[in-house]
């Protein structure tokens, strides 16, 4: 939308978290730590005319719905348990690191997350099937293919996926990435 000089990259860029951190934190930085973070190579007028700059150009659209939007309305029209929304959330983030799964929208990575999750887990579908905002399981098979085959990858060895393994291995994730799963179910989801 606009070209910018390479001695402002830096200021685009520490501009661009101050104005996630007022859209995302409770309590974001003051404009005076992000001046610190650059070593004061930029003034505060500098940064709050980029903010001004950065903000006109994207009109104010900041926001974009993600799949972790669209799973906290699934799950409270669902009436999800914690530990299948855990589950969920597992397997978004798995999907957030997967390149092959960028493309399909996060309404779709969100449904099929919670398809997988019931699937996974032996868990009766029906109350899916009977619901007008998930996807038709055809139309998730591109994705959930996509879903499992990340899924599988997780146990490899270095794999890019250790940090989220981590995260959820956690006891305020209800430690879900512990759980053990049959690798002989994900081809039977499939068919």
């Amino acid at each position: 939308k606009k070209s910018i000089h390479r001695k402002y990259l830096q200021l685009l860029g520490v501009t661009s978290m101050l104005i996630a951190s007022k859209y995302e934190d409770i309590y974001p930085p003051e404009i005076k730590d992000f001046i610190f973070m650059t070593d004061n190579a930029y003034t505060k007028d500098e940064l709050i005319e980029m903010e001004n700059d950065i903000l006109d150009k994207i009109q104010f659209n900041m926001t974009y719905p993600t799949s972790f939007r669209f799973l906290e309305i699934f799950r409270k029209i669902l009436k999800l348990k914690e530990i299948d929304y855990y589950r969920c959330r597992f397997l978004l983030e798995i999907a957030l690191f997967d390149y092959n799964c960028c493309h399909f929208s996060p309404s779709l990575i969100a449904a099929t997350s919670i398809f997988l999750n019931y699937k996974l887990n032996n868990m009766d579908i029906k109350c899916l099937e009977n619901t007008n905002i998930l996807y038709k399981i055809t139309e998730m098979i591109p994705c959930l293919k996509c879903l499992i085959n990340a899924v599988k990858q997780m146990n490899d060895i270095g794999n890019k996926y250790t940090a989220i393994k981590r995260k959820f291995e956690k006891e305020e994730y209800m430690k879900i990435s512990k759980e053990k799963i049959d690798e002989n179910i994900y081809s039977t989801i499939i068919n």
